[in-house]
This record gives C-alpha cells, structure tokens and sequence, in this order.
C-alpha cells in the first residue's frame, strides 16, 4: 500500500492497483487540472520586464528597504513551487486513489488551488501599482535632464496624449491583444478597441457619441429585453426610444422596416431576468441591405464574449453602418480574480469615426487607469473557452438535476430561465440562469427569504457558494439581482462557478430541500395572509403595441417611452382579508403574534409644517411608529431574530435561562419570546441606579434584576462590564445570552423585516434616515436592507452628548461593546442633549406621535442635521427635481414608562401647572373677568 501526502492534506491511503473510478471521478479530476493550467496561465502573466524597477531601485536605494522586483520574484517562485506540488498532487490522485478517497483528495485540492489563486490575484494588483509606480500622468516630452522611469518619454508624440486619461501605452497593448485573440475571426480588419474603467463607463462614452456627436438623429430602438441599467441609460440620451420585445424572425425584420432606427441597441445574450439570446443575425441583415443612412448597431457582449459570435459576423458590413461591441471586462476575462473594474469597446468603424471616437473617451475621461491595466490577464481565447465550457457545463448539469424539484407542485419555484441550445454554437450555455418562482411568491421578501435558506443550509453542509453580484467567477454566486430598481422586476440570479461535478449536484440537492421546506410554509401563511399589501406580486412594466398595422397579432411588441410608467400601480386589500390577518388562533396562536415576521406594518406618518420647520424648503419627514408593535417597542424584532435563530441552530437546547445585560425594551421582549422556544425564566443585569419605574416593570414581567455598579458607584471600573458578566454566565450549562451588543442577528431581524416595510411605505423614495445609537442594531440592520434597495441612503446616527443620559441610547464613549460597524454606516453624527431629546418627544407626544425620549432624540438630531445641511448651503443639492427630499426618523420607544424622567430633567416649571379647585364665588369673578 502507498501513502498519498500533500502540504494541508489529509492522509490517503491508495491501492497500488488501479481502482474503479467513475465517469463522475474522472470529470473532478479533469477539472482540477483545468484549474491548474489556468493557474499555470496566469502566473505566466506575472513574469516581465523587471530590467526598469531594478534600475530605478539602483538610482533610489535610500528608498528601498528591499528591492520591488527581488521580492516579486521570490513570491513567483513560490507560487510556482505550490503549483507544481498541486499538479503532481493530482496526477497520484488521478492514477492510484479509490473513487471515495479521491473525493476527499478533490475538495482538499481544489481548496488549495483557490487560495493560491487568491495568492496570485493580489500579485497582480501588486504588478498593476508597479508597472506605473514612477511614471508621470502628463507625459513630459522632452527635457534637459534624466527622468527616471517615465516609460512614455520616448513613443508620445507631442500634444496626441497630454494627460493619461486621454490614453497610455498600457492600455494600447491591451487593446491591440484583445483585438488578435478574440476578434480575429470577426471577418473585420477596421476593428480596434477602447479600455475603459468600466462596462457602464463604455456603455455611457458610447451613447453620448452616438445622440451627441455622430448626428445620426433621435430615432433609436433598443431589443427587449435588456439590462435594466442599460436600457435606463439610453432613455436618459434617446428620449423617444421604442423597443421591440416577444419577437420572431419575421417580427423583427417588420418592425425595423417600419421603425427605421438610425441607432439599435441591443445584448447578444440577455443580462436579465429572462436570459435569451437576440437576433444579430437579423439586424445585421437589415442594416446591410435595407439601409443607406449612416446608422450604428450597439451589442453587449458582457454575457456572450465577443470572440463568440458567429464567424466573419462583420465581413459584409457596408461603409454606412457602425458595429460596436461593449463588454464588461469585471465578469469573464479576470478569470475569476474580480481585481478591477474594467470594461472595453470594440468598434468596427472608418478611421474617420475611430479618431472621433478616441476623442470622446478622452474627453469624458472614461479611459481605464494605468493601474487597472497591470491588473488584467493577458487576452487568451483558449484559456477563456476553457473556462466557459466548463461554466457552460455546470449549468446544463444544474438545468437536469433541477427537472424534478420545478415538477414539485408543493414548492415555490415553477421554472428556470436559461440560454438555450444555438446549433452554431452548441456548447455554449452561458454562466447564469434565473430561478423562477410562482407568480404569488414574487416579491423581494420572499426572494430574499429562498436565498438566506438556501446560504444557510449550504454552510451546515460544507458547500461552498457566495452571497454576491456579478457572475463569471470560481465559486457560485446566488443573489437577488435588482431588489430596488423601478426599472426592472427583481429576479433570483444562480452564477454558476466552476467547481466540480459532485459540489453542483449538492447545491441543487439545497435548493431542491428549501423549495419544498419554503412552499409548506408560504402556502400556509398566504392562505393567512392572502391580500396583504406586502405579499402582493411586483408590479409588471406596461407595455403598449404600437405597430401601424391593424393585425398585430402576430407583430413583435413595440413601445414608446410614454408606455413605460413602473410606479403607476395601486395595491388595495378587502376588509375581510384585512381582518383575518388581525386573528390570530390556534396552538400556535401567541407565536403568529409575535412573530416580526406577521407585524402588520405600523404606521408612518408624515408630520405636519408645525413639527416640520423644513417643509417650504422641499423636505418631509416621517416618524415610523414602533412603539405600536405587539410589545409596545422596537427590540421585539431582534428579540424574535436572535432567539429564533439561536433555536434553530440548537443553541437553547437544555437552555432554562436567559440573561441579558438589559434595563428596558431588549429583556422585556426576550422574557416574553423566550417562553415561545420553551425558555421560562430570564435575568436581566441592570445598572444600579435604574429608576423605580423600570425596575419595577421588569419584576412585573417576571425578570430577575441583578445590580451592576455604574457611575457614582465606589465599585464603578471595578468589575467586568455588564456585557461581559452576561456573557459569561450565558455560557454556563443552563444558561444563554443572546449578547445584543454583538450578535449578527439583532440587526439581521431589522434588515429582513422592518427595512421591507419602511421601503414599500415610502414607495422606494426614502433619501434619509435617522437613528438612535444604542445596540447599534436598529440602524445597522436597516441601514443594510435599505441600502440594497437605495445605496445612495443617508443615514443620521444619533446619540447623547458624554455625560448626558436619555434612556436607550448610549453616548459614542459607552458603545465600545458594540462590534456591529456602525461608523461606516452613519453618514453623519448628532449629539443631542437629554434636555433636547425630551423637549422632542414632549413636542410630538403632543400632537398624538407617541414617542418616547429616544423617538425625541432621533427627532431632533435629525431637525439638528438639516439646519446644518441648509446653514451651510447643502440642503438645496439634495431636494430632488421634484421638489421633495423623503426623511425618515424612527419612534423607538413609548413616553409611558419613563414619565418620571421627563420632570426629573426639564423640572416641573416646564410643566403646567397645578391649581386647587377654587371657592364659587371667585369662580364667577373669574367668569365675569
């Protein structure tokens, strides 16, 4: 018997004689040794010229501890050396392992060579930053002494490149090997490409050329469907654009004919929810035989690279017509490195338009970063098949293996969107495909909801997958894709990687398990809740046929821009739906009522030009009532997230305790919710001097109260933080503590259940929202579902001055236990005084906004931040065109409980009065007076 080792492998004990091996085995292994020649490919790609750093480093050695280019090469050695062990590695696999040791042996190495990707990746920032660490980014031309390491001097002609932006070298040799690798079938010898630093970049320099500076008209039309960016974009540039979408050959052809674009748009592979390949063939066709005005045809590629398009596509294009290819460079051709954004333009133009053009990237200065540059592989048209074939093959492999889970009735998913089979191009099946769920189901929530289960199930089983956009990648990626565009309807996206065989059929065994787990539970909550606004299907895009002729019945749906009007919709429930989501019965009746999950949304109410000193300026503001939640108040929902996904993961198992370091709202809801999960007591650790009140409501919900030192105290400094006695005896046998200060799970509750409300309330126009910083969750949590909606979302953190004590939240110097990342979040940070915030809360307490003196403090730190926007002349940058900026402050808590705070700090002379009831007769001369 022979013993298999490799550095951080397991040890494999192999049968000299050959064993079985199955097609499956075989398959793994030749994909390990695709990865490994693609490894091989990209070190390649690391190794040049490094005559110029060891020169530079020889006329600076003040400057360097240790040269560039030594230490460069020293890494690339390494690398090499690992690959080299990983390949012979996999050639003893190949040749002596059993088929079950050799699945062990594939996961292990394929692990290894991912991490020496991932060591290579950052050589190749490290080479991007190196190339172009000395040189000047406005050319010199000449000079009358040495510059030292300006590689452009010399090739730059005078005044054609006076800054980097307008174009380098770099990105020359880029372009001219992306021409000879990808295009050299393309029957065109005019094409030459433009880098830019992005796709949306490329795509942007082109229709600005194109609507303002080629003179080829307004009438454009765009194929349907299309990225929703994309097709956003051309509205902005190509106001009366039409679109032709549901066509046949014959469609098409007519619509053209009956159109007459000088400008069509459209994507060779469709990057959206509906994946379908357009038909070039046929807009080509027109183009060349049925037009004689200059007209200019514009693909996206991003999703079937150029080099895949038919051969000698472009040998027959007439002078009249422009070809121009867009493709994103961050998905394909990094393979799988996602080092930078990149993008690039391939133009099959006159010299005449290619000069124009070059003057356009220049001067909108969209031209890709030297830097950038040294990031991309080299083009290589073997190794990026390579790469697809075997994406290509992961999705046909998903497509099968899902066939019973879409026959499931009782499951949520009713199909797959795919790119079918091209006779010209049979092997190609894209890298993405859309899973599609019932039309009932077809809200961000829910989707949402499919992809967190599906992540977590993937983590208890080892299945290695990717909560992320984009798609061309080594590891699969799921994700909502468009959660808060009005432009188009989300869609649950699968990017496949190119892992093995064995790893994609667990995956889809996952999705295939939450399919029926989910459709059991929805079915029975929207037989519940059937009618409620929240569940209700996302709205479709109208559209409006516009063909000439009287029988469109078998025409391609054409619409104008007046057509497209995403928010005019209306959702409207009946009174007895709306009433029997307010019963709650049954065994497990309590647990349905208290469930976030079941939270009717709670009002959001604007307030009024009196509470609302901004309102003639464009500004309106909203108070999200919480308080009126089951438990009268906010920490119900990460009290619910936290011990539900405690309970799911077993962590209350044998638990009969819970303790939490807690004075108000976080252990009230978790002594209610905890008997739901079978956890009868709780114990809250309190400061010291907690008022009479609240000590009181604790005990009257059955919380024991411990007494923790604070400032006054002479133990105060001497002890562990509350945080940490908690911590500490949550981890006894017996015992949990949920640890709000720092469990994932308090802000996921608000980012899965409150941020959906407060987005669908605000019609998706909420620009600012302002919290209180206490746990940090609440705005943590909301923030980051909000945020996936609306990244452009401020966010207002809200806190006391040091010293200052308003009852929830804490000043900055106290929220040191806090881990959730709160300042990258906050986009600003108001301290407000407890006299401020409880004036706040009295001011809207008296107009019927119950809020407490955290609601007050969220209230007047926002008021607080305006004054400043407006005071120092930024508020007028952010109304909006409409005249309207959306503000958002939440009600965190309720006044009742802390009725003694509010005399104990404003004092009694801010209250009224109190008088005796006076004699009759001086209540007649009062009268008569």
């Amino acid at each position: 018997m022979h013993e298999l080792r490799g550095t951080g492998h397991q040890k494999i004990r192999a049968p000299q004689t050959e064993t079985a091996q199955t097609d499956s085995d075989r398959s793994d292994i030749t994909d390990l040794v695709e990865d490994l020649c693609e490894i091989r490919f990209l070190l390649d790609g690391l190794c040049f010229d490094q005559n110029d750093f060891h020169n530079y480093e020889a006329t600076y050695t003040s400057l360097f501890s240790q040269s560039f280019a030594d230490v460069f090469n020293k890494d690339l050695k390494t690398f090499k050396s690992k690959h080299h062990a990983l390949l012979d590695l996999v050639e003893r696999a190949a040749r002596w392992s059993s088929s079950a040791d050799l699945r062990i042996l594939v996961r292990q190495i394929r692990k290894d060579a991912l991490d020496l990707k991932s060591a290579i990746r950052q050589a190749y920032r490290h080479r991007g930053l190196a190339l172009c660490a000395a040189d000047w980014q406005s050319p010199v031309y000449a000079s009358t002494f040495k510059l030292e390491l300006n590689r452009f001097s010399d090739p730059i002609k005078e005044h054609a490149w006076d800054y980097k932006r307008d174009g380098h070298l770099d990105a020359v040799v880029y372009e001219e090997a992306f021409i000879k690798a990808y295009l050299a079938t393309s029957g065109s010898s005019k094409c030459k490409a433009y880098l830019t630093n992005s796709g949306m970049a490329g795509y942007t320099t082109v229709l600005h050329w194109l609507a303002h500076e080629m003179d080829l008209g307004t009438n454009a039309v765009a194929l349907q469907p299309m990225y929703f960016e994309n097709i956003h974009l051309a509205r902005q540039f190509f106001p009366s654009l039409s679109t032709i979408s549901d066509y046949t050959k014959q469609d098409l052809l007519h619509a053209l004919r009956q159109i007459q674009p000088t400008v069509v748009l459209c994507d060779a592979v469709t990057n959206c929810g509906d994946i379908l390949r357009h038909d070039i063939e046929t807009v080509l066709n027109w183009a060349s035989h049925e037009t004689t005005r200059s007209t200019a045809i514009v693909i996206d590629t991003t999703c079937q690279p150029a080099f895949l398009m038919p051969k000698d596509f472009l040998g027959n294009i007439p002078e009249n017509v422009s070809v121009i290819l867009i493709e994103s460079l961050a998905k394909h051709h990094q393979f799988g490195m996602d080092n930078t954004t990149a993008g690039i333009v391939v133009g099959h133009l006159s010299e005449t338009h290619h000069n124009e053009f070059r003057k356009t990237r220049a001067r909108l200065g969209t031209n890709i970063t030297d830097q950038s540059v040294g990031c991309l592989p080299a083009p290589d048209r073997f190794r990026l098949e390579q790469r697809m074939r075997r994406h290509s093959l992961n999705i046909d492999l998903i497509t099968r293996e899902l066939q019973s889970t879409l026959e499931n009735e009782n499951g949520v998913l009713e199909g797959l969107s795919h790119l079918s089979l091209d006779p010209q191009l049979p092997w190609y099946r894209g890298a993405c495909l859309t899973l599609k769920m019932k039309r009932e189901f077809r809200t961000v929530e829910r989707f949402q909801e499919f992809e967190h289960a599906v992540m977590q199930r993937a983590a208890r089983k080892r299945c290695s997958i990717t909560l992320g956009t984009s798609f061309g990648f080594d590891v699969t990626r799921f994700y909502v894709t468009a959660p808060s565009t009005p432009f188009e309807e989300p869609f649950l996206r699968l990017a496949v990687g190119t892992e093995p065989r064995l790893h994609i059929k667990l995956l889809c065994e996952i999705i295939d398990e939450i399919n029926t787990e989910l459709g059991q539970v929805w079915e029975k909550v929207e037989t519940q809740e059937s009618g409620s606004a929240l569940n209700m299907p996302l709205p479709s895009i109208k559209r409006i046929t516009t063909a000439g002729s009287a029988n469109t019945a078998n025409r391609a749906v054409v619409t104008t821009p007046d057509s497209v009007s995403p928010k005019d919709f209306t959702i409207s429930t009946s009174d007895d739906l709306f009433i029997s989501r307010t019963v709650f019965s049954g065994d497990d009746s309590l647990k349905s009522y208290l469930s976030p999950s079941n939270y009717a949304p709670t009002p959001l109410v604007e307030l009024p030009a009196d509470l609302n000193p901004f309102r003639g300026d464009g500004v309106r503001i909203f108070a999200k009532m919480m308080p009126l939640v089951p438990l009268m108040n906010i920490k119900s929902v990460p009290a619910f997230s936290m011990l539900s996904k405690a309970f799911e993961r077993g962590d209350l198992s044998g638990v009969s305790n819970i303790i939490e370091s807690s004075s108000s709202n976080t252990v009230l809801s978790l002594s209610v919710m905890s008997k739901l999960f079978g956890v009868e007591n709780t114990t809250a650790i309190v400061d010291h001097n907690i008022s009479a009140g609240l000590l009181r409501m604790l005990r009257l919900f059955g919380i024991e109260a411990f007494l923790h030192p604070a400032a006054g105290h002479e133990m105060f400094g001497k002890l562990a933080p509350r945080s940490e006695r908690a911590s500490k005896i949550g981890a006894q046998d017996g015992w949990f503590n949920p640890g709000q200060y720092t469990n994932p799970d308090n802000p996921e509750g608000f980012a899965n259940w409150l941020a959906p409300h407060l987005w669908a309330q605000t019609n998706g126009e909420l620009d600012l929202l302002a919290c209180g910083l206490g746990t940090c969750g609440t705005m943590v949590g909301l923030s980051r579902g909000l945020r996936q909606r609306n990244p452009h979302l401020k966010v207002v953190a809200c806190c006391p001055v040091a010293g200052q004590a308003v009852p929830g939240p804490r000043e900055q110097s106290l929220l040191k236990d806090v881990t959730f990342d709160w300042k990258t979040v906050a986009n600003a940070q108001m301290e407000l005084t407890a006299e401020e915030s409880f004036k706040g809360s009295i001011k809207l307490l008296r107009r019927g906004i119950l809020g407490g003196p955290s609601s007050g403090m969220n209230y007047a730190g926002l008021l607080a931040y305006l004054q400043a926007e407006k005071d120092s002349g930024r508020l007028e940058q952010l109304i909006k065109t409409d005249g309207d900026f959306h503000c958002a402050f939440i009600c965190c808590d309720s006044p009742l409980p802390h009725v003694n705070d509010y005399y104990d700090t404003l004092g009694e002379e801010y209250f009224p009065q109190i008088h005796d009831v006076p004699g009759e007769d001086i209540m007649e001369t009062e009268i008569e007076r």
